[in-house]
């Protein structure tokens, strides 16, 4: 990797870890000063207990074609979000970071949500 290419990619990690202190109002921190030198693995971007933030950027990634679209078709105020799946490949969700606390609102006052948190799944 170029020495472009990590100022790239550290700059995207201070950004993201700025975003979501003013977003979400919780810490987070970039990792990648604290793992120097050391063999153990570490998350990008540290926040949340439980949470393992990656930061990726790159020129172009397809689902950001995506999410203009369902953002153009959806109507105002719903949340915008693209589930995908590679062939063979796991099922995954994509959200707007700026959009994440609106559907964590959605998804705190959903009744099946409710159930499936006090049913200990």
């Amino acid at each position: 990797m170029s020495g472009s290419e990590r100022r790239k990619g550290a700059e995207y990690e201070r950004e993201v870890a700025s975003r979501i202190r003013s977003i979400l109002g919780i810490e987070a921190i970039r990792s990648a000063p604290l793992q120097a030198g050391k063999a153990d693995a570490a998350p990008d971007v540290q926040t949340i207990r439980g949470l393992w933030v990656e930061a990726k950027r790159r020129r172009r990634i397809a689902v950001s074609t995506w999410l203009d679209k369902a953002r153009s078709e959806c109507p105002q105020g719903d949340v915008p979000v693209i589930i995908m799946r590679e062939d063979a490949g796991e099922s995954l969700v994509v959200v707007s970071l700026n959009d994440l606390p609106t559907l964590a609102a959605l998804l705190a006052t959903s009744p099946a949500v409710l159930r499936l948190l006090h049913s200990g799944c």
